[in-house]
């Protein structure tokens, strides 16, 4: 009976792991994903997620990432195509580890309103410092950035500067 059972458990699980694959078991899993991002404050829409769960790799394209703490304000980042890979043992231990990461058309714009508020994305704060903080812990092994855009736009100061990227590597 014990062979039934590790049988049976294994067939269950091949199941999930297939109907994760199908489109209804996609787009219930990225809106787990988004969902879990619009609890911490941080808004995150996209034409089109992918990913293949075996070889642990994302896809996303046409996506926008806007911080739902002020609303109103210009959308923090956004990114034409990206592709993450992410380590398999680092995520078993409880740690987002991107291996590689490439991604076109990135836009960063980092606005500070003239209350001082920003368009940054953070999650809300602890207001009970006795529980444990659900922040993610993550790693940037290697990423590649091309056609690029960073924008500061300061309302206080009365700034705007925008720099282009051509191209950028991170090795961490």
């Amino acid at each position: 009976w014990v062979l039934v059972g590790a049988a049976a458990v294994a067939a269950m699980a091949a199941a999930g792991f297939v109907a994760l694959h199908t489109g209804a078991g996609r787009r219930y899993a990225v809106s787990l994903v988004f969902e879990r991002l619009r609890q911490q404050q941080i808004d995150v829409t996209a034409e089109r997620v992918g990913y293949n769960l075996a070889a642990l790799s994302f896809a996303i394209d046409h996506a926008r990432v806007t911080s739902l703490r002020v609303p109103g304000l210009a959308p923090f980042a956004t990114v034409t195509h990206g592709r993450i890979n992410l380590g398999m043992w680092a995520l078993i231990r409880g740690r987002f580890e991107v291996d590689a990461a490439s991604l076109s058309g990135v836009s960063i714009h980092y606005v500070v309103a003239a209350d001082g508020t920003t368009n940054l994305p953070t999650p809300p704060e602890e207001p009970d410092l006795d529980q444990p903080s659900e922040m993610i812990d993550y790693l940037l092994r290697n990423a590649a950035v091309v056609d690029g855009h960073v924008r500061y736009e300061d309302h206080q100061r009365e700034l705007d500067v925008t720099l282009a990227v051509a191209s950028l590597e991170i090795d961490g």
